[in-house]
């Protein structure tokens, strides 16, 4: 849906927020190359900004976000400000997965 999306001219950012299911976060990180930075649990904690944790994919108008490393509370860190503030960033279309 993500990629449709991009391919019909939408910035669309593909946040991969399911921060329990380990083995399809790599897969999907492996994917759209992210390698092994920063992730939306590092911006939801503070300890990256939103530069740092989108990824250009190969895909026009496509960035991905990966889970990230601290996975310790995801309840916690779904129900920050951080994730309100991330929610009011502009952008045409926001795919969470799964």
């Amino acid at each position: 849906m993500a990629i449709r999306f991009a391919q019909e001219g939408n910035l669309v950012v593909l946040v991969d927020a399911d921060m329990r299911r380990t083995q399809c976060t790599l897969e999907m990180s492996r994917y759209f190359q992210a390698g092994d930075g920063f992730g939306l649990s590092d911006y939801l904690d503070e300890k990256a900004g939103l530069s740092d944790i989108l990824y250009e994919t190969s895909v026009p108008n496509l960035c991905f976000v990966q889970t990230g490393r601290n996975n310790k509370n995801p309840v916690k860190l779904l129900r920050s400000q951080q994730m309100v503030k991330l929610a009011a960033e502009r952008f045409a279309r926001e795919v969470c997965a799964p």
